[in-house]
């Protein structure tokens, strides 16, 4: 996403997992993904065509992580200290 879309004017900044993954279940019911997101600096961005609005960008995004299995979860947060506890950071770009 933070490659590729770069009419999107979000990018992620980090992903973690949390809820029942974090337990010692057998069985998972669900996989809650937290997605820190954050605006795509201008550097990053399409110099050509027309850039969606942050709602369609981060719809896209839930749409494409959602997509992965029907038991994700996707929440959106700004910053990870507002995801639930516990999580695992599983992805950074601290670019």
């Amino acid at each position: 996403m933070n490659a590729d879309w770069t009419r999107n004017p979000l990018e992620v900044a980090a992903l973690a997992v949390s809820g029942a993954y974090m337990s010692r279940l057998s069985e998972l019911p669900e996989l809650t993904l937290g997605v820190v997101v954050r605006t795509r600096g201008a550097d990053r961005r399409s110099r050509w065509g027309r850039m969606a609005n942050k709602h369609a960008g981060a719809q896209a995004m839930r749409e494409e992580l959602g997509s992965l299995s029907s038991f994700v979860v996707v929440h959106f947060v700004t910053e990870l200290a507002a995801l639930p506890r516990p999580f695992s950071v599983v992805y950074r770009d601290d670019g």
